[in-house]
């Protein structure tokens, strides 16, 4: 007996468990999505105001961790803060550390309460999953004030966690190029 393939077909599709089809079916829903969103973030929109909110907030709680870790010299503490891509990145100067054993020679032995962080810029990508900002990183001992300015790129590492792509620290104010609104990350517009 010889079935032609819409038979087949449908045949497969009967069989084929209820949940099965649901799970290829959302699958294919979430395909459609994410190809409308690409098309979108390249065509220049910006994120949903929520989600660009929600990544601002991640990037400063991020920031914070950072100081937590640096100024308690922890190295390890401080590398858990990078995605752990082969392209993650500390710098200063021209000149690029290991983030797998990394301490901030700025941070270092620096008591967490004498060490202020501000905001100055940040953007969320248009793919709704990474950020790029400034902060201005103050260290104030009552004496003397130093300021840099840290240059960061965040990006998703699973479970809704994100963490630092890139960070370059700059010595002087105003050397960090504010970001603008940009798609994906990119290594040759980063920090």
């Amino acid at each position: 007996m010889r079935f032609g393939w819409p038979i087949v077909l449908v045949m497969v599709v009967l069989v084929w468990p209820p949940h099965a089809r649901a799970q290829s079916a959302a699958a294919i829903g979430i395909q459609i999505a994410d190809a409308a969103m690409e098309r979108a973030c390249l065509a220049g929109r910006p994120p949903a105001p929520a989600y660009a909110r929600m990544l601002e907030k991640k990037a400063n709680d991020l920031m914070r961790r950072y100081l937590d870790f640096a100024t308690a010299g922890d190295s390890k503490g401080l590398a858990k803060q990078f995605t752990g891509a082969a392209t993650a990145r500390w710098s200063t100067g021209g000149t690029q550390r290991p983030v797998n054993a990394l301490t901030d020679p700025f941070l270092v032995g620096v008591p967490r309460s004498q060490v202020s962080l501000e905001q100055l810029a940040f953007v969320a990508g248009g793919d709704q999953e990474t950020g790029r900002g400034i902060w201005l990183v103050t260290i104030d001992d009552g004496q003397t004030k130093r300021s840099f300015e840290y240059g960061m790129d965040m990006a998703p590492n699973g479970w809704g966690m994100f963490r630092i792509l890139h960070l370059t620290v700059f010595t002087e104010r105003g050397k960090a190029v504010p970001p603008v609104p940009f798609c994906h990350l990119s290594m040759t517009a980063s920090y």
